[in-house]
């Protein structure tokens, strides 16, 4: 017969501790999807400028639209993997004036790494500017240690504990951000956005940091064989920090079909900017064997270049 409660506090007081900030500075949500809707119902007005870095998270795109917000793309949708430019960034500040700027680390699909020390000395420079990172899937990356990082005050990182510790369908989720637009995120929800039962998995997952390890390094070693296993067979594959990787097929809706007809689901990355590839999950050898004959089967690599 109890509500939950409201803000999550026990869980917010938890992830505080975890990344030394007071628990004003945090707020739980219903996975990061949530948190971007909700940043940009509250805190966006239609026509307000922002930067996005392509390719990015269809949600965060989709509440962009939703807010009517002026976007402005970093670099333009990528075809192709590139690296994320600093420069481009401090060109794109200057010519746009945004009100925020979203970024991922890593990204989405490529996996590619986000330079913090940059990405923080233009957040210094640019002090009125929102800079927001998505740090979905930093925790199973590489890059893990950037978690801990000190960023300037303008900087908001929004995690997701659902792929933390595979909890999707509870919803889970938390932004770290100054506590004044932590305060305005809070009042332009709507009440009871987080279940007592996600409430108790978000506090269980949170101490389960053995758990979130030994998953980490096995992703990045299975990661690691796909990347090689499929350049051996002669697949084009763009280097990632991620528990998942991008390969080039030539017709990424074409080659998910296939594979699909096979049984295996993978991600076209049309709705990216980047049709002519797929988005891999480091899955367990016995499930990567699978996939490689299939993809063989559907796309040889001699022909991955094809319509």
């Amino acid at each position: 017969a109890r509500y939950p409660d409201v803000t999550g506090t026990a869980v917010r007081e938890r992830i505080a501790a975890q990344t030394g900030r007071p628990p004003s500075e945090v707020l739980f949500g219903a996975g990061a999807s949530e948190l971007f809707w909700t940043f940009a119902r509250s805190l966006l007005r239609p026509g307000t400028r922002v930067l996005l870095q392509r390719p990015a998270f269809g949600e965060l795109a989709a509440a962009l639209d939703a807010a009517r917000c002026a976007v402005h793309d970093l670099t333009g949708v990528p075809q192709e993997p590139s690296p994320f430019s600093p420069e481009a960034l401090e060109q794109r500040l200057a010519r746009v004036g945004p009100a925020a700027v979203f970024l991922s680390h890593p990204s989405t699909p490529v996996g590619q790494p986000l330079p913090l020390d940059a990405v923080a000395r233009a957040a210094a420079r640019w002090s009125q500017v929102c800079f927001v990172i998505d740090e979905s899937f930093l925790s199973l990356s590489s890059c893990f240690a950037d978690a801990t990082a000190v960023l300037p005050p303008n900087v908001v990182r929004v995690r997701s504990l659902t792929k933390d510790h595979a909890l999707a369908g509870l919803r889970l989720g938390y932004l770290l951000g100054p506590p004044e637009l932590v305060s305005r995120l809070e009042a332009g929800r709507a009440a009871w956005s987080t279940s007592s039962l996600a409430q108790a998995a978000a506090l269980a997952a949170l101490d389960d940091t053995a758990t979130l390890e030994r998953t980490r390094v096995r992703l990045l070693r299975l990661r690691r064989v796909l990347a090689r296993n499929l350049g051996a067979r002669g697949y084009e594959v763009a280097p990632s920090v991620a528990p998942y990787l991008v390969a080039h097929v030539g017709n990424g809706a074409t080659v998910k079909d296939a594979l699909l007809r096979r049984g295996i689901l993978v991600r076209d990355c049309a709705s990216f900017g980047m049709p002519e590839y797929v988005r891999l999950a480091a899955r367990p050898l016995r499930e990567q064997h699978v996939l490689l004959d299939a993809l063989e089967e559907c796309c040889p690599p001699a022909r991955r270049a094809a319509p």
